[in-house]
């Protein structure tokens, strides 16, 4: 039996840099895509291969428990971490509906340059999920997604189960381990006298939890917190980086040739446009579109070099 994947996108809104995000998508051969957003960006069904849901269709318990109970600890936008939280459960419920295993989820702001059967290669292997990325999960690759998803349903469920003042006491906790890590040092010190967790903070406790296993305690959620960090780039399958944050490549030479993207003569699947780089995403994807090789640097004062090999 043939065997096919899906990828998602959850997006709210008609932010430009989503027309590239697909486009890098049916570039790369895609043919199943599905987007969970609102009525703003349902026109993107009208692409070949592209299927709209609106998220407000989108009814499951675990969505209704969260909505009703999400309790915002942060720094960052209340609604906006919400939805953050939210977009793992609307994920989860539309995976049980269609009846998925193998499926892709990608940030709206990520270029994609991986074919589907390049990644059905990948996911064929030991591990059932891939994470990218330490704590930023841009890409998450998944042939057991029915249950994993469920798994990290029931995950989110159980912090909102706890009372208030647990969640502070253990957030507290968390956060002071974290002061003295050396990603999260500035970050925490900034903010040292504000508790914060994100759904980055969530997932991270996720995945140590499951140590790649797919058995977990619903509620595995105490005072005990592992926090180790995932590898810089997680799970590489041999020559491949299976993901690179654009900022993070940004003083080396980048080759697209052949619509195929290396770094340090490693394949690259996918970029992700954090912030700021963001201005950089359409200039990149027409890059990738061009039928011949070119390169990009970005210079000392963070502007875009981009050259062209005539002779390739």
């Amino acid at each position: 039996m043939h065997k096919e994947i899906t990828a998602f996108i959850i997006h709210k809104g008609t932010s430009w840099y989503l027309d590239n995000t697909l486009n890098s998508l049916k570039r790369a051969g895609w043919g199943n895509i599905v987007i969970l957003g609102d009525k703003s960006n349902s026109k993107y069904s009208q692409l070949p291969g592209v299927r709209h849901v609106d998220l407000d269709t989108i009814y499951s318990d675990h969505i209704s428990f969260l909505q009703d109970n999400y309790y915002h600890i942060g720094v960052t936008p209340p609604d906006y971490e919400k939805f953050c939280f939210l977009r793992w459960v609307y994920l989860e419920a539309i995976v049980k509906q269609m009846n998925l295993n193998n499926i892709m989820l990608i940030d709206s702001d990520v270029l994609f340059f991986a074919s589907p059967e390049q990644v059905l290669e990948i996911i064929d292997g030991p591990s059932s999920y891939f994470v990218t990325l330490k704590h930023n999960p841009s890409c998450f690759i998944s042939n057991n997604a029915v249950d994993i998803l469920n798994n990290l349903a029931r995950f989110i469920v159980g912090i909102y189960r706890k009372s208030k003042e647990d969640i502070h006491d253990w957030v507290s906790h968390k956060q002071n381990l974290r002061l003295h890590t050396s990603k999260s040092e500035n970050f925490y010190t900034k903010y040292k006298n504000a508790l914060h967790y994100s759904d980055m903070d969530m997932l991270q406790e996720f995945w140590e939890a499951c140590s790649g296993m797919h058995t977990l305690s619903a509620y595995q959620i105490n005072h005990k917190v592992n926090h180790s960090l995932l590898p810089g780039l997680a799970n590489p399958s041999g020559n491949l980086f299976f993901d690179s944050n654009f900022v993070s490549v940004k003083t080396k030479n980048t080759y697209w040739k052949k619509n195929v993207l290396r770094v340090d003569d490693k394949l690259v699947s996918s970029l992700h446009f954090q912030g700021m780089s963001k201005r950089y995403i359409s200039i990149v994807d027409a890059i990738c579109s061009a039928p011949i090789e070119a390169t990009f640097s970005i210079d000392i004062n963070d502007n875009l070099v981009v050259g062209y090999d005539v002779n390739c």
